[in-house]
């Protein structure tokens, strides 16, 4: 990646965050200041078939071709100190094409990160270890996990089925999340991990708590509650990865007799790859649980335990081509396949641009006999400055 680098000194408002690491400015290396940024732009056409499995009455086919992406601009200090203490923060705003706008995962990193080698904290937003990679070609993830949870096709038919998503990828705690249409935290919970680094094995105690009230798809929340502890080791050659992921959302409910709600999802995903040269491969599996408790305003109690949800993966890629297979499924509700494939050429010869094709295959089967189908194409053009 291109960039611009700067080598400033350290600016005065640091000197009394640096002597609690017992180190001060003169003792600290001169302070790197870097500048730089992306640019995203998609084009996706697909087609989603709906099949009633009761009377076939409400058969329908949504086509669907539109623009996305964004820019995105990172600006990051650094500075390593003589006693082996660090500061780090980075500020990546990213900005869509079709809102301008930055929301939700569509954010980028903000945070400020310190400590040591062995150990570090870091606050602000960002996301933790990946427990279920779907497969990033050449530094860009252009899976699309359609039809249940892709946004770019729509099916009237399947907006029920939409809500919860079919599957469970060990990630409704991981951070950076924000407007997901109700899925998992609208608010700005106080987000943060410890690190703890082992030799080649990695400890993440992540989590997050926030009392700003929103509504999502159950009710007005409260109260929200994330704990992921995730342990990754890292060969180089082999790596794998196991960690827990909560969420938990406390509701007030409206209604003639007013009262609470509790919703907790929680469940453990499990990662295990592999890279030889320019090969990669990835096996994935995560399991999880809704749980739901309702207590009335005169104090009577009912639990759901929910439906359990599974899914599992393996991708590979080799040099510019990569490919993946999922396959999720929702205890009660229904199971869903999905073959994805994309291959990565640079743009005019240009090393800091290219565009990358892909495309997926998805059918979902529900125990209520309906059926989706969704075929999906995509152009992405990435260019890093």
């Amino acid at each position: 990646m291109m960039k611009t680098s700067l080598r400033m000194s350290v600016v005065a408002g640091l000197t009394a965050f640096l002597v609690s690491f017992g180190a001060t400015a003169a003792d600290a290396d001169p302070l790197p200041f870097v500048i730089g940024g992306s640019a995203q732009y998609d084009i996706n056409s697909g087609k989603a078939t709906f099949k009633d499995g009761d009377t076939g009455a409400g058969d329908t086919s949504v086509k669907n071709t539109a623009e996305g992406g964004y820019i995105q601009l990172k600006a990051k200090y650094h500075i390593d100190n003589a006693n082996g203490s660090f500061v780090e923060a980075v500020a990546a705003p990213r900005f869509r094409f079709n809102t301008g706008t930055q929301t939700g995962q569509n954010q980028g990193d903000q945070y400020i990160k310190f400590g040591k080698k062995a150990w570090d904290i870091q606050l602000g937003r960002f996301r933790g270890i990946d427990l279920f990679p779907t497969g990033s070609q050449m530094g860009r993830d252009t899976f699309d996990d359609a039809p249940t949870r892709a946004s770019n096709i729509t099916s009237p038919a399947s907006a029920t089925y939409r809500a919860g998503g079919l599957g469970y990828m060990a990630d409704f705690a991981r951070g950076r999340d924000g407007n997901t249409g109700g899925a998992r935290t609208d608010g700005t919970p106080v987000q943060g991990a410890a690190h703890f680094n082992i030799g080649k094995t990695k400890v993440e105690l992540m989590g997050g708590y926030g009392e700003s009230s929103y509504t999502d798809n159950v009710g007005t929340v409260n109260k929200t509650t994330l704990l992921r502890p995730v342990v990754k080791f890292d060969t180089g050659r082999f790596r794998i990865a196991a960690g827990y992921d909560l969420l938990q959302k406390d509701y007030t409910v409206a209604s003639a007799t007013a009262g609470t709600t509790k919703t907790k999802t929680q469940g453990f995903g499990i990662t295990a790859g592999t890279t030889v040269g320019t090969v990669k491969a990835n096996f994935n599996i995560a399991q999880g649980k809704v749980k739901t408790t309702s207590v009335t305003a005169l104090g009577a109690s009912s639990t759901d335990s929910g439906n359990k949800m599974t899914s599992y993966g393996l991708n590979g890629s080799r040099g510019r081509f990569g490919a993946g297979y999922m396959h999720d499924k929702t205890n009660n509700i229904g199971k869903q396949d999905t073959f994805y494939a994309a291959y990565t050429v640079p743009l005019m010869g240009t090393k800091d641009a290219s565009v990358t094709f892909s495309a997926d295959t998805s059918k979902a089967k529900y125990d209520s006999g309906d059926q989706i189908k969704a075929n999906l194409l995509k152009a992405r053009f990435d260019y890093d400055f």
